[in-house]
């Protein structure tokens, strides 16, 4: 196989792109919202591994010809090489702070309206590649360990997800499991599902009419703070300290 991994191929406009510079800013928040939480990150990854390539021994190069970003159904027709990102177990919300966390660069150019992160969603995600023949099993499981660590300042992987309000999420490598019995090696069929820990934030998009935020630091409570700006008359954002 070869020395170096194949770098993706550029992302189509509007499609999710890898982060490939820790000085790599983010792009301004959007109106755009497509989906929830979960399909965020699923179909991120999905436009993520059909952008991926890998010249394997021979100098066979290897892409994927059908990705999704859930569980195929009865009627999907079965095309491989190909792969499936689907969320296992329930996820989990956790808390950013004390109050939403709300970044004054946070509003959508032209408009009144923010994109406000209220906590982050993490969720349990499959990546299943199906294959034919261990020897292209074996080349797909190459290039998915490297696309999974494709920089060296950080673990795992940034996409930026222009479907969901143009927010970053954070993928982390967990596991790996090679799936082989009778039944698969009889149909010609082998499988490998890697298992990682996605993160987004859970976000919410807020008109502010007619009115200057005013940011503030919530040092003490929030609620406090909120009920004071409700007597001055002013809409009065809160970012927790960190």
């Amino acid at each position: 196989m070869s020395s170096e991994p194949d770098s993706p191929l550029p992302p189509p406009l509007g499609e999710s792109r890898l982060v490939t510079s820790p000085s790599t800013p983010h792009g301004p928040p959007t109106a755009r919202k497509d989906c929830d939480a979960r399909k965020a990150l699923t179909r991120g990854l999905k436009e993520y591994l059909e952008q991926l390539q890998y010249t394997a021994e021979g100098g066979r190069l290897l892409r994927f010809r059908t990705v999704l970003d859930d569980y195929g159904e009865p009627e999907d027709l079965a095309d491989f090489p190909s792969a499936v990102c689907y969320t296992l177990e329930e996820a989990s919300y956790e808390a950013r702070g004390l109050a939403p966390a709300v970044d004054p660069n946070c509003r959508i150019p032209g408009t009144n309206d923010y994109v406000v992160a209220m906590a982050d969603y993490v969720q349990a995600i499959a990546v299943e590649a199906w294959c034919t023949d261990p020897v292209e099993r074996d080349g797909f499981s190459a290039m998915l360990e490297d696309a999974f660590n494709p920089v060296i300042w950080k673990f795992g992987f940034l996409l930026d997800l222009p479907h969901y309000m143009g927010l970053r999420a954070d993928y982390a490598l967990q596991a790996k499991l090679h799936e082989d019995d009778d039944l698969s090696a009889s149909r010609r069929i082998r499988k490998t599902r890697f298992t990682l820990l996605g993160r987004v934030p859970l976000a919410k998009i807020v008109t502010l009419p007619d009115a200057k935020p005013k940011f503030a630091v919530a040092d003490g409570d929030p609620v406090e703070h909120a009920q004071q700006a409700a007597l001055e008359g002013v809409n009065v954002i809160l970012v927790t300290s960190p």
